[in-house]
């Protein structure tokens, strides 16, 4: 469900009149709603019992497979859900219709049409919506741009980030302030599917898809392991309570008659564990030296293919590209891999290889999320051939500065790291990947393995 503020000024009002009188007399507040939650939880509980005399037609559950078809959707969840949607909206609208179930058809069948189906599409077709597969790997199209000019151009190309649309002061030190530079989109080469190998976070009693583990929370979500003194506003437990005010009831009560006494230090509340998918961080080697010998057409192969893991994963994706003089990120951190997908798709090629900028913009978006979330572990996708040529401090050397801001990150235990050197040839076994693995600490594989759907070299570190 997309959920979204409202925009309209005067529902905006009423919102906070609301709001306002709800603190002030809470009692007061639910009595005056009290008729119509009584009419909308008794028309739930009549839809629930129409619910079972509602079948599905033959043409609404076609429906709904061509509109999950039309989506490409991946699976049958999206037509699964879009039938049960439908029976249920058809039998809460004949339980709002009727005083009760019984005026409702009585105990006779009725049939769900195929516009039920359309109502509900708009809530489920759009969530699982797929873009479309493309074809085989070439050039599509070439852009020449004057390097005063590529930010803006870019800005625009990837609005959707949600980044400031201000193009950045571009930083050619050319001396022919005429240098152009050349932009080149290359399609997707065949795309693959990796079949990662569980953690034993992952593994219980049955093996299905879904996040990757659990952890604690401080909310009541989840499933509770343990209870704590600790007062966070969490549901109690009653029998942890009643165990800690056990031993003390004798001194307690001193004559008094026979009756349980509790204290506030008695209290015991819920701990829940939840389950939670991984903050996936890709950074991306979009530069001129990755356009050739069809190696970013391999690249944006394996990137949809990690993306679609995360995906299956329910994990949270960012995506980081850098090329020409710096770095961008493209898409904060989200739950829809399918938009970092096709932001990829539309990725450029061109320029120089800034990796210590993307290292660096990487480094400051962990950093954030990291102060929203001090438990989370973010796994970092760097995908390059190694050829690091534009310093962030003027007159540095490159590759001294890629491998001394790899150390600092790698100095932090709570981030993983996986590099997917995207070099091909006789002499990638002699490139600097191998040393920027090392200070990094992590696997190092190339787009062959990738292919082959092998991590678990990566996965043995997570």
């Amino acid at each position: 469900v997309n959920l979204a503020g409202e925009t309209e000024p005067g529902r905006r009002s009423e919102i906070i009149r609301r709001r306002l009188e709800f603190e002030r007399d809470s009692a007061a507040f639910r009595a005056r709603w009290a008729a119509s939650t009584a009419a909308l939880k008794a028309a739930v509980e009549r839809a629930r019992g129409l619910l079972p005399r509602l079948r599905l037609t033959d043409q609404a559950r076609g429906r709904a497979a061509a509109l999950a078809a039309e989506a490409r959707a991946a699976g049958h969840r999206a037509d699964l859900a879009l039938c049960l949607a439908a029976r249920a909206a058809a039998a809460f609208a004949q339980a709002q219709a009727a005083e009760s179930a019984d005026d409702a058809g009585g105990g006779e069948l009725c049939e769900v049409q195929p516009d039920w189906v359309d109502r509900m599409a708009a809530h489920v077709v759009p969530a699982r919506r797929r873009p479309p597969p493309r074809p085989a790997s070439r050039p599509i199209e070439a852009v020449v741009v004057r390097q005063a000019a590529e930010a803006d151009r870019l800005a625009e190309a990837f609005s959707l980030s949600g980044q400031p649309e201000k193009p950045p002061e571009p930083r050619d030190e050319s001396p022919d302030p005429d240098q152009a530079l050349t932009l080149t989109i290359y399609e997707t080469a065949e795309s693959f599917e990796i079949v990662s190998p569980k953690t034993r976070a992952e593994i219980g009693s049955r093996l299905r898809a879904g996040r990757r583990g659990s952890r604690e929370t401080a909310k009541a979500r989840g499933r509770a392991f343990k209870t704590t003194a600790r007062r966070l506003g969490r549901p109690l437990s009653l029998s942890a309570t009643l165990r800690a005010a056990a031993p003390r009831q004798a001194e307690r009560r001193l004559g008094e008659e026979e009756r349980l006494i509790l204290k506030p230090a008695d209290l015991r509340e819920k701990v829940y564990r939840q389950k939670t998918g991984r903050l996936v961080v890709f950074v991306v080697d979009s530069s001129g030296s990755i356009g050739t010998l069809y190696r970013m057409e391999e690249a944006k192969a394996a990137a949809l293919a990690l993306l679609a893991d995360a995906y299956r994963k329910r994990d949270r994706v960012a995506l980081v590209a850098f090329y020409g003089r710096e770095a961008q990120l493209l898409l904060p951190p989200t739950n829809s891999p399918d938009l970092a997908a096709r932001l990829l798709a539309a990725l450029p090629s061109g320029g120089k290889t800034p990796l210590a900028a993307a290292l660096a913009l990487t480094h400051q978006l962990l950093r954030t999320e990291r102060a929203r979330d001090p438990k989370l572990t973010p796994y970092v996708v760097l995908m390059t051939d190694g050829r690091p040529n534009v310093p962030l401090e003027p007159q540095a050397a490159p590759w001294p500065e890629v491998l001394r801001l790899a150390g600092l990150m790698a100095a932090d235990p709570s981030l993983k790291f996986l590099l997917i050197d995207t070099d091909r040839g006789a002499y990638n076994e002699y490139k600097l990947t191998r040393e920027l693995a090392e200070r990094l600490g992590c696997p190092r594989i190339n787009l062959e393995e990738l292919r082959e759907g092998r991590l678990e070299r990566w996965l043995e570190t997570a």
